[in-house]
């Protein structure tokens, strides 16, 4: 019986190619992308730790500031979060892994290496293929012992069975191999496998010889104090917990805010720059090496997943419209059917078969299809950027089931709903043209339900386009024609190894080839300034915010007013990016203890923007950590520990400048003369110069100084703030994209729609005309019928905007989801739309010829 149903839909098929291709095609391309990006998120938020055990309710705990950055802990602040922490079932610490240089057995090589907490492997369940985890080796957190991932183990070392209890040299330190973790564990990092783990003070000592103090006054490198210093307070240690079953990461959130003022009241602060009060611990699910970039991903790749289903909802009604639309030319074959016998429920079974084939055709397309759309999706921002290994997407299970759900709902929709629908008309006992009303009323729920989702889909793409105009458009502060910036001091002959590279230049060697560098470029022809800057605008954002306090004040103001951002930059840095000064002028670098400040932050600390001579002090000091791809020096704390800082005092007040791509705000700014070297600093010149010859100068230079060390090469700022919208420029076109789609379904739909109303009101419309209507009136009748459908559609979408708008807004990444001028372009584009649609088939029921209607009926 289902074969012959079967055979019976594909001989049907055959006969209508051009509605079956057209059909198939549209349905496997929506399915198609539906997958794809369904792939993306299902490896991105659904795949888990590979070897552990409740990995699903892993999370990641991190310091949190107002620039969303996610900094590790330092080793006092893990060891006051592991004591205080009561919701997970367990606190992890891994050190920050580098590749290190190993030798076993004369064998030389590299090896992701990181240092892990006590109880590591036992806490995660990972099960040893050979030998013992750590804890059970040896209690001791500085002992000597390390365990190797079962892939290096195999594909490293041959598998030998003989590895544990070989010693393993590790930065020339021998360390005895004591197991192998199996169960395809390979570390809590998405993408970046480690291979060799071992105690974390072991680990923590590995770094000891790298670290080195710079400035003057500073001890001498591998003095204990500093060592020691530096394995307490850098933020060397990332923490996971694991949450227990039924408890969601909001408890354990709740629990992080209570604690997160001791992290600073403790003294178990990390150096100034890298934690302060201004940071909170949080928690994000799941575990990577940058859970906020990571997290960022997963939200783009719901949000893209939810348009891929609105616009497969938008092709799976316009294919039920289609079929529901056949009704009519398939009268006489149902009566027949029905006629010699067949029940209505045989009757529905072949309408659901019939879309059941066409589904399973373009589905298997679709299969095929996604492959290479998954692979062009990697290729767009910001996927493109995801570090290497972190997108290796494949088609697991999750996505097998999400094609099957997809299948089937496409089949209810477009299956089901035509087929009851055309079962129950009474054209099936009774006969004759009426077969789904003489209205089309059959269509119109389908056709409104498509217009409301393709509306929402539509907005979403104004919104986003409306946003990236929005900061297209915004004031810069500054000129960037003829910008360039670039890094001053980039690691050279690291041989392509990440760890700690240090330098022993000191601080008067630094300041002496700034200043040579600002000499030799200054003089350039086609240079018109050249200044040095801790943070450039687009090129470098600002993203250490620190407090600030003003003297004198009975109370300070709250934490979140005094928040305020830093750039150390030489006095010419106004003049290299034109920034107009409305009170004052530049700081006299001779005078450290002057500064300038924005007006936006004069506006915030003072209430006005005329503020020379108003003094504040920070609360922050000097000491911080600065990374540099393979470069982390220390700077040295002034005046000294415990010291108060000294008081600033505002010689010019400065226009605002964006800084970033999508601050919805002019950050406060602080200006101050750039000191303690060139680490971690920008150059920024105004130049015609081709970028390769102002970079040769620069290297030039530096690289006589300092033969560990090169120049990065300059960026135009315009690139920069091209690169700086480029997520929020490829959201807009993806958006856009998928309302294209959307409304192309639409108007195809509703242009099928309206030609079945007129086919199937022939002998109404040509009554009419015989009666008198005139042909502008039987057009206004199929026009205010398209109107009613697209107006119920749109009223349907609003009031689900309306009631669902927070929600919404939280898809669309906090975009105004009831945003006026979003709205007003979206019901404007969605009538013309409808209204070009409807058009030809108003035409042709203005042009029915009464007497060939009425015989025809």
């Amino acid at each position: 019986m289902f074969a012959r149903d079967l055979r019976f839909a594909a001989r049907l098929y055959r006969r209508t190619p051009v509605f079956s291709g057209a059909a198939t095609l549209v349905l496997a391309i929506t399915v198609a992308v539906a997958t794809a990006v369904f792939s993306l998120y299902s490896h991105l938020a659904l795949r888990h730790v590979a070897g552990v055990r409740g990995a699903d309710r892993l999370v990641s705990i991190g310091l949190a500031r107002d620039a969303n950055e996610w900094i590790p802990f330092s080793r006092e602040q893990y060891a006051l979060m592991a004591e205080a922490l009561t919701v997970p079932e367990a606190v992890l610490a891994t050190s920050l892994p580098f590749v290190r240089s190993i030798e076993i057995d004369d064998v030389l090589g590299e090896a992701a290496t990181v240092g892990v907490s006590t109880g590591f492997f036992a806490a995660l369940g990972v099960p040893m293929v050979l030998g013992t985890d750590l804890a059970t080796a040896s209690t001791d957190p500085a002992a000597t012992n390390a365990v190797l991932s079962e892939r290096f183990w195999r594909e490293e070392l041959g598998a030998r069975p003989d590895i544990v209890g070989r010693v393993l040299r590790i930065e020339d330190q021998p360390f005895l191999i004591v197991g192998v973790a199996g169960g395809g564990f390979e570390g809590l990092r998405r993408g970046q496998p480690d291979e060799i783990w071992v105690p974390l003070d072991a680990a923590l000592s590995l770094n000891a010889p790298a670290l080195t103090a710079s400035g003057g006054g500073a001890a001498p490198v591998g003095a204990d104090a500093i060592v020691q210093r530096a394995r307490d307070t850098l933020p060397l240690l990332r923490l996971n917990a694991r949450l227990p079953r039924g408890v969601g990461i909001e408890r354990l959130q709740q629990e992080l805010d209570l604690i997160s003022p001791r992290l600073a009241d403790s003294g178990a602060d990390a150096p100034a720059g890298v934690a302060t009060r201004l940071m909170r611990a949080e928690a994000l699910p799941g575990t990577s090496s940058d859970p906020r970039r990571h997290a960022l991903l997963v939200r783009q790749s719901r949000l893209l997943v939810g348009g891929a289903v609105l616009v497969l909802l938008v092709a799976s009604l316009n294919l039920a419209s289609f079929m529901l639309a056949r009704g009519p030319g398939r009268v006489g074959e149902l009566r027949t059917r029905l006629a010699i016998g067949a029940s209505t429920a045989a009757v529905v079974r072949q309408l659901i078969v019939e879309a059941a084939l066409l589904v399973l055709v373009a589905t298997i397309l679709a299969l095929v299809l996604h492959y290479w759309l998954r692979e062009l999706l990697l290729q767009l921002p910001p996927f493109v950027d995801a570090p290497a290994g972190w997108l290796a997407p494949k088609t697991d299970w999750h996505v097998a089931v999400f094609v099957v759900g997809a299948g089937l709902a496409v089949i209810l929709i477009a299956g089901l709903l035509p087929a009851v629908q055309i079962a129950r008309r009474p054209m099936l006992t009774a006969g004759v043209r009426t077969a789904l009303s003489e209205r089309g009323q059959g269509l119109k729920p389908l056709l409104v339900v498509q217009i409301a989702v393709a509306t929402l889909v539509v907005l979403a793409g104004m919104l986003f386009l409306g946003e990236l105009r929005r900061l297209e458009s915004a004031p810069l502060g500054f000129d960037a024609d003829n910008l360039v910036a670039g890094e001053v001091l980039v690691p050279a002959g690291t041989g392509g190894r990440t760890g700690i590279v240090r330098t022993r230049t000191s601080a008067e060697q630094m300041d002496q080839l700034g200043q040579d560098i600002l000499e030799r470029v200054a003089g350039l022809p086609g240079v018109d300034a050249v200044a040095f800057a801790s943070t450039v605008p687009f090129d470098s954002p600002p993203t250490n915010p620190t407090l600030v306090e003003l003297p004198g004040a009975d109370v300070q103001a709250p934490e979140s007013e005094r928040r305020v951002y830093q750039n150390r930059v030489t006095p010419d840095f106004f003049r290299a990016l034109e920034i107009r000064f409305v009170h004052g002028g530049a700081f006299d670098v001779r005078d450290p203890q002057q500064a300038v400040v924005s007006r936006a932050l004069a506006r915030k600390l003072w209430g006005r923007e005329d503020v020379i001579g108003e003094r504040l002090r920070l609360s922050d000091t000097d000491l911080s950590v600065i990374g540099q791809g393979n470069l982390l020096i220390m700077r040295r704390q002034a005046p000294g520990d415990g010291a108060a800082q000294p008081l600033f005092t505002v010689v010019g007040v400065v226009d605002d400048v964006r800084y970033g791509g999508t601050e919805d705000e002019y950050p406060p700014m602080l200006y101050r003369a750039l000191s303690g070297g060139l680490a971690g600093s920008r150059y920024v010149a105004r130049t015609s110069l081709d970028g390769s010859v102002l970079h040769a100068v620069i290297d030039e230079l530096v690289h006589e100084r300092m033969t560990s060390m090169t120049a990065g090469a300059p960026v135009p700022i315009r690139t920069s703030m091209s690169q700086a919208l480029r997520d929020e420029r490829a959201r807009s076109r993806l958006a856009l994209g998928a309302a294209a789609i959307a409304l192309l379904l639409t108007v195809v739909g509703l242009y099928a729609s309206m030609q079945h109303a007129v086919d199937v009101r022939r002998g109404e419309l040509a009554l009419r005309k015989a009666v008198g209507a005139t042909d502008g009136r039987l057009v206004r009748m199929i026009l205010e019928q398209a109107a009613s459908i697209l107006g119920t559609g749109a009223m349907l979408a609003s009031l689900v905007a309306l009631f669902l708008s927070e929600r919404i807004e939280g898809l669309l990444l906090g975009l105004d989801a009831l945003s006026p001028a979003a709205w007003i372009a979206t019901l404007a584009l969605i009538a013309i739309t409808g209204a070009g649609a409807a058009c030809l088939p108003a035409l042709r029921a203005g042009r029915i010829d009464p007497a060939v209607a009425l015989r025809y009926e």
